[in-house]
């Protein structure tokens, strides 16, 4: 079990061992799935990383002088390189402890047992190549409106509703474009991203679901690649995202799809556009009330007034908006209000607002030219006011 190999990049060695340790969530329970397998294959270190459900590989440049490949803490590895000073790093197993030095620096890391550590999955061949920004930015803004595992419990159907933690990707069938979808029930966002196939493409859309959980930090530890993009795979119950130095592969899960996009498209009611930042700065000083987390929207001419009665007061807030639909009023969550806000970024916001007041509502992003941009939508449904709230 000896290896030695010589890291010219210290950063790039701490980058790959931080991204295999953040993939890994079951380490503090089963010890063998909290290591990173750390081979040396001129002219390459490859650091992997598996927890049943996520598997991570990265590649990073280096001088082998003597093959090998040794199991260590991904923990103990990723702090210990991070803090390296910028010198070239030193990697050496005598059998017993991996030894990484680099300058004055010196650290030994005991060995675990190579031969117990789980068969990694054979990751599916890219089908799909997107744009490396795009997608991350996509899987970023849309995650958040799917449930925790915790919230997607449910008391009354005595079950829990597992498609509700997770990201749902559309890969391109006629369109060439990947579709992702996140709901908890009472959000709903879809965001979609240009994809160009690495064969023959397919006139069938194909639907993956993965937990929201593992998505997310699995695309934000692809940033960076130098070509720019981002492949995806699809085989027998994995999803593959890949770089040319990073594959992460993840489980999918075996759950109904539901019908996202019809959903969406069926919204309907009148548009209004409101300035992004006026609005969340409005929901912030109504917000200040801990006890009441939800807010009265009253939409009329010209004017949305939103406002929130807690145990100690009440604050209210009036917008200016060019709006001559019917007056409504709603009750809406203002965390939920100013997450769709958040991410939809940009300076304005084209809403569209139905005429019933427990209809949800749209929200897209405004195009150069004043239209909205299908690219991101985020719909958010309204809750009902009780009494003293209404009032």
């Amino acid at each position: 079990m000896s290896m030695r190999a010589r890291i010219t990049e210290p950063a790039a060695l701490a980058e790959a061992a931080t991204c295999v340790a953040r993939n890994l969530r079951l380490r503090a329970t089963e010890p063998i799935y909290g290591g990173v397998l750390l081979a040396a294959v001129s002219p390459s270190a490859v650091l992997e990383g598996f927890d049943t459900t996520t598997a991570t590989r990265v590649q990073v440049p280096a001088e082998v002088t003597e093959p090998g490949r040794v199991l260590v803490s991904a923990r103990l590895l990723a702090e210990i390189t991070r803090l390296l000073p910028h010198q070239a790093v030193e990697l050496h197993a005598d059998g017993m402890a991996l030894t990484v030095a680099c300058g004055g620096s010196r650290a030994r890391l005991p060995l675990m047992p190579v031969e117990e550590y789980p068969a990694r999955p054979v990751a599916p061949a890219v089908s799909w190549w997107c744009p490396a920004k795009a997608l991350i930015s996509a899987v970023a803004r849309v995650a958040p409106a799917a449930a925790s595992l915790a919230a997607s419990k449910t008391t009354s159907a005595g079950a829990d509703k597992i498609d509700l933690t997770c990201m749902a990707l559309d890969l391109p069938g006629e369109t060439p474009s990947v579709r992702l979808y996140a709901t908890d029930s009472a959000s709903l966002a879809a965001a979609q991203v240009p994809a160009e196939p690495a064969g023959a493409s397919t006139s069938s859309v194909k639907r993956v679901l993965v937990p929201a959980a593992a998505l997310e930090p699995a695309a934000r530890a692809l940033a960076g690649d130098p070509d720019g993009r981002i492949g995806i795979g699809v085989g027998d119950s994995l999803l593959a995202l890949e770089t040319a130095a990073r594959r992460i592969t993840l489980a999918t899960v075996d759950a109904p799809g539901r019908g996202y996009e019809r959903i969406l498209t069926a919204a309907a009611g009148e548009d209004v556009v409101v300035t992004r930042a006026e609005v969340e700065a409005a929901l912030k000083r109504v917000s200040v009330h801990k006890d009441a987390p939800k807010a009265r929207i009253d939409v009329s001419d010209n004017e949305i007034r939103i406002a929130v009665r807690g145990q100690h007061g009440t604050t209210q807030e009036a917008l200016a908006v060019d709006y001559t639909g019917p007056a409504l009023t709603v009750g809406m969550f203002t965390h939920r209000l100013a997450t769709a806000l958040h991410h939809l970024g940009g300076d304005l916001v084209h809403v569209t607002v139905p005429a019933s007041p427990s209809r949800p509502w749209l929200l897209r992003p405004v195009t150069d030219d004043g239209r909205p941009d299908d690219t991101y939508r985020h719909m958010v449904s309204p809750a009902q006011l009780d009494d003293e709230e209404a009032a």
